[in-house]
């Protein structure tokens, strides 16, 4: 199985960046690297190593990631790559972690693995393990891994609005099952998290960091939901193959009758 890992990155501190690429080259299967510079690339990686690729986009996307992301993992599937799985540039991925994905997409004859977290401080320090990231409510964007019969989902990263960024992960999972696609979680954790987000840090009973984030952004996605049109929330529900959908729902639970699964992610509707 040949597997690409497609890591976006922006202005993340080198140490953090060495990190997520130390971890992907320490794999023990052989897999592509592909790096994607959201307008801002760097000229100190490690160009000479065939097992990465380096694209560079000329200016950034401000979109959370979602373009550069979209656009490596569509070079993947054009290159020939038989799986593809995500690592944002501040994460990174415990020994095994690629062959374990790949022995239990064989194992369960499913098309979505998911693995679990551990949430470590901005300095890496570990916090706890995420049980919410439990492949029913939430999985996190490092935490996914794509073989073929998948890779029809992969538009859904950059063809939402531009608004609903701050929870591009919830969509692409509702995608993942708006599709039907068969799917499996592994709950020991397998990857790393460097968390910004003031919630973790409290429930940690850690102070927080200066450059924490609260839920004002993702409060935003839901306050611009309830005045959205809802000819366009219908058919927002419909284009993810989830019926009424909102997006407080958690991942696992979709509202209303399922629509007919979309054989891919086509055009999504213009809210207005």
């Amino acid at each position: 199985m040949r597997i690409a890992v497609v890591t976006p990155y922006y202005k993340e501190p080198s140490d953090w960046l060495s990190t997520c690429l130390e971890s992907v080259r320490a794999q023990d299967v052989d897999c592509t690297h592909i790096l994607v510079a959201d307008g801002h690339a760097r000229d100190d990686l490690p160009e000479a190593d065939p097992r990465l690729v380096h694209m560079r986009l000329p200016r950034a996307h401000a979109d959370y990631g979602d373009t550069p992301r979209t656009l490596g993992a569509l070079s993947a599937v054009t290159l020939g790559f038989d799986a593809i799985a995500f690592l944002d540039a501040d994460n990174w991925y415990y020994p095994g972690h690629l062959s374990t994905m790949a022995r239990l997409a064989a194992e369960h004859g499913v098309c979505v693995v998911t693995a679990s977290r551990e949430l470590y401080t901005r300095e890496g320090v570990l916090m706890y393990e995420d049980d919410f990231s439990d492949g029913k409510r939430h999985a996190d964007t490092s935490c996914y891994f794509l073989t073929r019969p998948a890779f029809r989902i992969l538009p859904y990263w950059m063809l939402k609005p531009l608004w609903m960024g701050p929870i591009d992960d919830q969509i692409f999972y509702t995608a993942i099952r708006g599709h039907n696609l068969p799917r499996h979680h592994h709950p020991e954790p397998t990857v790393g998290y460097r968390t910004p987000y003031q919630t973790h840090y409290e429930k940690a009973g850690l102070p927080l960091p200066p450059d924490v984030k609260n839920a004002h952004g993702i409060r935003a996605v839901f306050d611009r939901w309830r005045e959205a049109p809802e000819g366009f929330k219908h058919a927002f529900g419909a284009w993810l193959g989830s019926g009424r959908w909102h997006p407080g729902d958690p991942v696992s639970h979709v509202l209303g009758r399922r629509e007919a699964a979309p054989s891919g992610a086509g055009a999504p509707p213009r809210e207005g």
